[in-house]
């Protein structure tokens, strides 16, 4: 064989390893896609997972979905979780890898004009995410035991609150600089 079409045959096939070289990887999402993902997707359209030899696959949770269920049974090799890894510690083999939030990015959502503080909320439907953990011991440290609560899983819009369906909606901050169980006051309709 001719040395240049060797050195073409030898290019070719370094390249085709190189390509297969990519690691997969798949990345659970806490939740559905949204800006609070923003730094994955700017990796992935970037190209910096792939310069780092991975091919990254982002998985968009839903409201069933259990984030550490799904690395545990090898659904997903990470995962984007909330500060009840702590707790799922000490049943599933699962460690935290980095901490992006020195607070929670969760709030506490209730119309001024029918609650005006905390404890107004004991006996009352409150609308509550999955794995929010740090909220319900933010709720006991303030002497209001989360059983205290109706609580009804988050339909993830407002308009229950909005329309007084319910008295208070826990969710995620518009931005992450605001800290657990901030108080945000919301006019009802008219």
């Amino acid at each position: 064989m001719p040395p240049l079409l060797r050195t073409l045959a030898l290019l070719l096939v370094a390249l085709s390893g190189a390509a297969q070289a990519l690691e997969s990887v798949t990345l659970q999402l806490k939740w559905r896609h949204q800006f609070q993902f923003a730094g994955y997707y700017a990796a992935v359209e970037k190209g910096y997972y792939r310069d780092a030899g991975l091919e990254v696959t982002l998985v968009e949770a839903t409201p069933a979905t259990n984030v550490v269920e799904e690395v545990v049974a090898s659904r997903a090799h990470y995962g984007v979780g909330t500060s009840e890894l702590l707790l799922a510690r000490r049943q599933a083999p699962v460690v935290a890898l980095a901490v992006l939030f020195q607070h929670s990015p969760l709030i506490l959502l209730a119309l001024e004009d029918k609650v005006k503080n905390l404890h107004q909320l004991a006996g009352r439907d409150v609308m509550l995410e999955a794995h929010a953990e740090e909220l319900l011991a933010y709720l006991r440290k303030e002497g209001l035991p989360p059983e205290s609560l109706r609580i009804l899983p988050h339909r993830q819009g407002i308009d229950d609150l909005i329309d007084g369906k319910v008295a208070a909606s826990f969710r995620p901050a518009p931005s992450a600089s605001i800290s657990t169980a901030t108080i945000c006051s919301l006019r009802s309709r008219s």
